[in-house]
C-alpha cells in the first residue's frame, strides 16, 4: 500500500518494487513472501507469531499503537540483514525515552545496533558483546512526524537511514550474533506502520569474469558472458590485471542487470 498519493506525473523514491524473473508469473500478493520478515499491522491484534509482546500494544487502522512501556521483540534472529520501520513518537528530547532496531534482547543486550531518543535528539547506538557502548549523534527530522528508519547490518558493517539517507556508518565493534528486530516504547508512546526486513549475502561472492587473453588482441571489443551472482549484491571491489605493449590502452566496463 502506498503511504500517501502520488500525483500524475510526479515521482516518489521511497518504495520498493518486487522483481523476479519474468517467466514465473505474478508476484506473491503477500508481502510476508516477499520480505524475510514483514508485519503492515493490518489486522485487530499483535501477530503472536512475530512478535514477542511486553506491555500495551494495540493495532487498529493498520497501525501497531504502543502505549508507554510497549514493546515489540521478533520472535526470529537474524544476521546480515536490512530493518526498516515507519514510525512518529508521542514527543522526542525525551531521556531514554524509546528505541528500534536489532537487538538481542528487549533492553539493554550484550548486542545492539538500534536507534535511541534521547535528552539529545534522535541517537544511533551499537553494542558488541556487552563491551562499551557506541552513541552516534545523528542529524534527525522532526520524530513526532512520520519518517521510515533503516538499519542496514551486514558483514562487519552498519548504516543508519532516514527517509532513505544514510545518516551514520561503522565498520568496527558491529556484533556478529543473531539479533531480533525489536521496537521498544520504552517512556513514551509511539505509532508504527510497518516493520519489514529482508536479507543480505553474508559474505558477498567472488565470480572470476574473464579467462586470460593469449597474446594482444587488434583494435576492438571483447564482451564476456553474462553471470549471475544467484543473490542479491553490492559489489565490494570490480578488479582486472593486464599487461599491454607501450602505447595501448584498454577500458574495462561493466554493466549490471536483474536478467541476463
Amino acid at each position: 500500500k502506498t503511504l500517501e498519493p502520488i500525483p500524475a506525473g510526479s515521482r516518489d523514491a521511497h518504495y520498493f518494487i518486487y522483481y523476479g524473473n519474468p517467466s514465473a508469473g505474478s508476484p506473491p500478493a503477500d508481502p510476508a513472501n516477499v520480505w524475510a520478515l514483514w508485519d503492515g499491522f493490518d489486522g485487530t491484534g499483535v501477530n503472536t507469531a512475530l512478535w514477542t509482546q511486553n506491555g500495551s500494544v494495540t493495532v487498529s487502522g493498520g497501525q501497531a499503537h504502543f502505549a508507554a512501556g510497549g514493546n515489540l521483540l521478533g520472535r526470529t534472529t537474524y544476521t546480515d540483514a536490512l530493518f526498516e520501520v515507519r514510525l512518529r513518537l508521542g514527543a522526542q528530547n525525551q531521556p531514554f525515552s524509546a528505541w528500534w532496531g536489532w537487538e538481542e534482547t528487549p533492553s539493554d543486550a550484550p548486542n545492539i545496533i538500534v536507534f535511541e531518543e534521547d535528552t539529545a535528539g534522535l541517537l544511533g547506538l551499537m553494542r558488541m558483546n556487552s563491551g562499551a557502548y557506541d552513541w552516534i549523534d545523528l542529524a534527525a527530522p522532526n520524530r513526532t512526524d512520520w519518517h521510515t528508519y533503516a538499519m542496514r547490518w551486514w558483514n562487519g558493517n552498519a548504516v543508519w537511514q532516514i527517509d532513505g539517507s544514510p545518516v551514520a556508518t561503522r565498520s568496527a565493534g558491529v556484533p556478529t550474533v543473531g539479533l531480533f528486530a525489536n521496537l521498544n516504547a520504552t517512556q513514551m508512546p509511539l505509532d508504527v506502520e510497518f516493520v519489514r526486513a529482508r536479507l543480505d549475502a553474508a559474505v558477498e561472492p567472488t565470480v572470476t569474469l574473464a579467462s586470460p587473453q593469449a597474446g594482444y588482441a587488434a583494435e576492438g571489443r571483447m564482451l564476456s558472458i553474462a553471470y549471475d551472482t544467484g543473490q542479491l549484491s553490492e559489489w565490494k571491489y570490480l578488479t582486472w590485471n593486464g599487461i599491454t605493449p607501450s602505447g595501448a590502452g584498454m577500458q574495462l566496463l561493466v554493466r549490471t542487470a536483474a536478467t541476463e
